[in-house]
């Protein structure tokens, strides 16, 4: 469990994370390599990764442990509604205009264990919301 809320996080704050002071401009990235999302990225090198509209974004899903009789090791996917490219803490919908990930991106995760306080189902929930413009 610990390590799926890990991966859904990473792959999360990737996109939404915190940046630098100053603003990024289309052109400052431009001739960086774009790496469709599940190529394999150049080492030692900068690079856009690309997400796709449309295509499959797999995420695993483990639940796990030694108290179990029967555990849970599964791929689930999503798919975007429009294209997003992701530069280390920036994102854009059009390769041209970039946005702090934060301020472009937004995210919830909340997880809900069955114990006396929630006696129901557990629940993972991962909300990724496009933030309105400013």
């Amino acid at each position: 469990m610990k390590k799926t809320l890990v991966i859904i996080l990473a792959t999360v704050a990737g996109l939404a994370g915190c940046a630098g002071f100053g603003g990024l401009k289309g052109e400052e990235v431009r001739d960086l390599p774009l790496v469709k999302f599940g190529d394999v990225v150049p080492s030692n090198q900068d690079f856009i990764l690309y997400f796709p509209a449309g295509q499959p974004i797999p995420t695993v899903v483990q639940i796990q442990g030694n108290l179990f009789d029967r555990t849970v090791d599964e791929t689930v996917s999503v798919t975007l509604r429009k294209d997003i490219y992701a530069y280390k803490d920036w994102v854009s919908f059009d390769r041209q205009h970039w946005l702090k990930g934060n301020e472009a991106l937004g995210f919830k995760v909340n997880i809900q264990v069955p114990s006396y306080r929630h006696p129901g189902p557990g629940s993972i929930k991962v909300e990724f919301d496009e933030k309105p413009k400013s």
